[in-house]
Parts: C-alpha cells; structure tokens; sequence
C-alpha cells in the first residue's frame, strides 16, 4: 500500500513477476495492491508486469484521491487476465482531485466473470474520472477479451467532474449472462463515451448483456460506438442509450460488414426526461437482419424530450418473422416521435416485419427508405406512421427503389386530431397485392398519396 495524507508525493507500487501473480481474498480487508491520496498530493502509481495475473474472491487493485491531489494511474501488462469471484480494479475520486486511469494490455485473453467483478472507475464529486483503455490483440479464433455472468466495465460520474471514457480493442470480444459495459452520470458531470473496436468480431448475448450508456441529472450521457467486421447481437443482448432527466441521451454509432439482431436483441435510445434521445446510425456494408419478436432498433420518448432518429445504411436489409425498427413516442406534445431513415444499396425485404413511428400526443416521425439498387419488397409486413390522440400531425413516409412490391401489407400515415401524414412511392414498378396504403385522420385533413410508376 502507498498512501500520502499531505503534500508530498505517493510512492509508486511496482511488481514484476516470471510467471505470475495471484490477488485473491477480502477477509475484513481485501487482499491487493492500494494507492491513496487524501490532501494535496499525488498518489503513486501501480504498475504490475507478469505472464499471467488471476484475480479473485474479492481481490482488489485500487487508486483513489479523496483531496485535491490526483489519484495515481494503473498499469497492467501481461499475457492472460482473469477475474472472478467479484475481484476488482478500481480508480476512484471524490475530491476535486482526477482519478487515475487504467490500462490493461493483454497479449492473449482478458476473461472478466461474476458479479462484482470488473474494471471500475468513479467520480462523485469535481474530479474528473479516469479512462479505461483494455487491449487485447491476441490471435486465436475464440474471444480475446470475454465478460460473462455479470462481470461489467464501469465509468460513472455521481456529481459534477465528468465521467471518463471507456476504449476497448480486441481481436474478438464477447459479453454474455448479463455481462456490462457501462457509462453513467447521475449528476451534473458528462458521461463518458465507449468505444468497442473488434478487428474479427463482436457478439453480445443474454438478456441485458452489452453496451450502456445513462443520463439520469443534468449531465449529458456519452456515445457508444461499435466498430467490427461481424456484430451478432442475440437472446436479449443490448446496446442502450438512455436519458432519465435533463441531460441529452447519447448517440449510438456501429460501423461494421454484417449485423444482426435475433431473439429480441435490441439497440434502443429512450428518453423518459426532459433531455434528447440519441440518435442510432448503424452502417453496415454488407447486411442488416432483424429477426425475430423483441428484436428491433428501437427509438422511444417517454417524457418530455424528443425521440432520437433512427439511421440505417446498407446494402441489403432484412427484417423478418417480428422484427422491427420503431421510433415511438408515449410522451407528452412535445416528445416527438424520432425519424427513421434506410438506405440500401440493393435490397428491403421485409416478411412479417415492421418499420414503424408512433405517437400518442406529439407529431409522429417521418420514415423514409430508398434503395440505390432495385428492390423493396414487403410481404405480411408494415411501414406505418401514425398518431394516436390529440392534435400532432402523422409522419410522412418516402419509399423510393426500381421495384415496389407488396403483398398482403399495409402503407399507412394516420392521425387523430391532426392531419394525416403525406406518402410518396416512386418506383419504375409498383405492384401492391391485397394491400392498403392510406393517409388518413380521424377529426382532421387526410394525408395526400403521390405513387410515380411507369408499371403499376
């Protein structure tokens, strides 16, 4: 332990070991490597070098700062790292010193597993969090960096220093049985941003497994970005970001080949404050799928603060067997519903699968959808727009591709006491086959329908 409780400097905690290290135990103190500063000096740092370093049963690496002095920073270098049994690398302030950051750089594996477990860092007063950077290269085909059964990543902000961010890069990561990489402000301080780049792949499965980013005060939430070849989201798997107060939501950006969502994995942005929700952009070069009841990229307003805008770009995007994108409002006049705007370079199928905006007071969301290629085909399936009661116009929707077909679906842009939402199809052929396509309200003035086709 180094500690220093004025003003001079902490001592640095260095340990290099051949073969490895061992930090296990919390009897009525954890076992572990401690570093404080409670005045006006700075902790030391803690530095660990070693082939293999196992974490477990409560074992604690730990910076904190509880003055003016900033926290010391954390390095780990090694080949393998576990943790288990609610171990826990931890920086900390709740002073106006800056907590330290922490870096993990691991040549082959970081497994985080249990409850408990993690890498941690907070602020809960003016000091700034400290950053969390995990890298993990490694080369063999399973997941070099693998959280399961509640293990989590945390960057938090309680009062007003800003959360710091979280940057992860591996080979392949994975996140299963609840397992959490989260971002969170609860005070007036910005919520960090997380950054997840896999360079073969990424897959988040079981329920709440994922990334998370919350505004629950003033502060604002930070971005989510996924960066991967191949993103497998399933069986409840999530990436959220949400605002439950007065700050915005933050945004979530994927960049990958292919994506899909099945067994109701959702990438959601809720706002049930006063604060924005984020907007959702997912680029995908390859493929976009959907499938599957509870599987969606989801938009929803609650509150009193607009719903974000839903953006897809693909090549070719399937929703199927219940799948949905849906940007809705359950909020008040002024909680609009977001936009839903899909780009495909090619293809639109959609078998019993939805795109949809909905509002039950506020103005509903426009969809738009063009295909730089030749085809959007619906079958059992919607793309509605729609406001349930009061006074808020309907949403436009725009489709535009060389094909247009439809069977047994339905077009609609409805409203209650507002007017009807406009929808304009332009196509070289349209052929709707026991379909609707309407642009109706019930107290107000309908919706016009424009349909350009050579063939109909």
């Amino acid at each position: 332990m180094s500690s220093t409780t004025g003003a001079g400097e902490g001592g640095n905690l260095t340990v290099t070991a051949a073969n490895s290290v061992s930090v296990s135990g919390s009897g009525s103190e954890p076992s572990g490597l401690f570093s404080t500063a409670s005045s006006t000096g700075n902790a030391g740092e803690v530095t660990v070098s070693t082939p293999n370093l196992a974490m477990a049963n409560g074992g604690t690496i730990s910076v904190a700062t509880s003055g003016i002095g900033n926290a010391g920073n954390i390095s780990l270098n090694v080949s393998e790292f576990t943790q288990t049994g609610g171990a826990r690398v931890e920086s900390s302030t709740s002073g106006a010193g800056a907590g330290g950051t922490l870096g993990l750089t691991a040549s082959e594996l970081v497994s985080i597993s249990g409850t408990g477990s993690g890498l941690f860092s907070t602020a809960e007063s003016t000091g700034n969090a400290g950053q969390i950077t995990v890298t993990a290269p490694g080369s063999a085909p399973v997941p070099t960096l693998a959280m399961a059964d509640g293990g989590k990543i945390s960057v938090e902000t309680l009062g007003a220093g800003s959360a710091g961010s979280i940057l992860l890069n591996a080979n392949a990561f994975s996140l299963t049985g609840g397992s959490q990489v989260v971002s969170s402000t609860s005070g007036s301080g910005q919520g960090g941003s997380v950054t997840a780049t896999a360079t073969e792949s990424a897959s988040f499965s079981g329920l709440d497994s994922g990334l998370l980013s919350t505004a629950s005060s003033t502060g604002n939430a930070g971005q989510v970005t996924v960066s991967t070849p191949t993103l497998a989201m399933s069986n409840g798997g999530t990436i959220s970001v949400a605002t439950f107060g007065a700050g915005n939501a933050g945004n979530v950006l994927l960049n990958a080949n292919n994506f899909s969502l099945t067994g109701g994995a959702q990438i959601v942005s809720n706002t049930s404050g006063s604060g924005q929700g984020g907007s959702v952009t997912a680029n995908a070069a390859d493929s976009v799928s959907i499938s599957g009841q509870g599987s969606g990229v989801l938009s929803n307003a609650s509150g009193t603060g607009a719903g974000g805008t839903i953006n897809l770009q693909t090549a070719q995007l399937q929703i199927t067997d219940a799948g949905a994108v849906s940007a809705n409002s359950t909020g008040t006049a002024t909680a609009t519903a977001g936009n839903v705007n899909i780009v495909a370079g090619e293809l639109v199928q959609m078998q019993n699968g939805s795109i949809t905006t909905e509002s039950t007071l506020a103005d509903g969301g426009n969809i738009s959808i063009t295909t730089t290629g030749s085809l959007v085909r619906l079958t059992d399936s919607q793309i509605t727009t729609s406001v349930q009661s009061g006074v808020g116009s309907g949403g436009n929707i725009t489709i535009g591709s060389e094909f247009v077909l439809f069977n047994n679906s339905q077009i609609r842009a409805d409203a209650f006491g507002g007017p009807g939402g406009n929808i304009t199809i332009v196509a070289d052929t349209f052929l709707p086959s026991n379909s609707v396509v309407s642009a109706s309200s019930a107290l107000s003035t309908p919706g016009t329908i424009a349909i350009e086709a050579t063939f109909t």
